[in-house]
């Protein structure tokens, strides 16, 4: 049977960088993040010196080589990944108020480009909840995303609709993660990422 590639999205606080990799630990697959070590040595550059638009360019880029890594890699092991080109697009379309149909369009791109998940877990968590996990975490060292997410209203707001338009658009499974414990989250997603195979060996049947 072929080998899955699930991916986590979610906006910051939402629990998608930890809960994907306890899920990759149990289930023993290959854990990948976006965007991947190889491009660390300049990601800290553009972050601090790229205008908006080429901070958006260059994490396009990777993900054009998160795709091809995916690619290889899903030949013989399970993988999952922490964000995926979607993560990009959706955070600029917020940022900049542009639609991500717009953005594709504009850089000539389809989901076609990417290698696909064939299953994608948006982790979602409301307002009251998101501040109160990103304020407990990091000892209060936030990152410039997470300031983001904290202070600008109307961004938070923006980001997370994008988000539940993308996982309605493309069926993506969503679990609201608000009131639910780690282990809880953790259950749900093993659950739904077993049942691919079921549903596959079934058909097969």
């Amino acid at each position: 049977m072929a080998k899955k590639f699930i991916v986590f999205e979610g906006v910051d606080g939402s629990g998608k960088s930890e809960i994907s990799k306890i899920v990759s630990n149990m289930l023993e697959t290959d854990y990948l993040e976006s965007p991947t070590l190889e491009f660390n040595s300049i990601r800290k550059y553009i972050d601090d010196y790229s205008s908006p638009i080429g901070r958006f360019l260059f994490y396009m880029a990777t993900n054009f080589d998160l795709s091809r890594i995916v690619e290889e890699k899903v030949k013989f092991q399970n993988v999952i990944c922490a964000r995926y080109y979607y993560s990009t697009l959706i955070g600029y379309s917020a940022r900049s108020g542009k639609s991500v149909n717009d953005l594709m369009s504009n850089l000539s791109i389809s989901d076609e480009n990417f290698y696909q998940a064939d299953l994608t877990i948006l982790l979602y968590v409301n307002r009251d909840e998101q501040k109160n996990r990103i304020n407990n975490r990091n000892k209060g060292i936030n990152s410039s995303s997470d300031e983001r997410c904290l202070y600008d209203v109307n961004y938070g707001k923006n980001l997370a609709e994008k988000y539940l338009m993308a996982a309605e658009k493309m069926n993506w499974l969503v679990i609201d993660t608000s009131n639910m414990t780690m282990d809880e989250v953790v259950k749900e997603c093993i659950l739904n990422i077993k049942a691919i195979n079921h549903v596959i060996a079934t058909a097969l049947n």
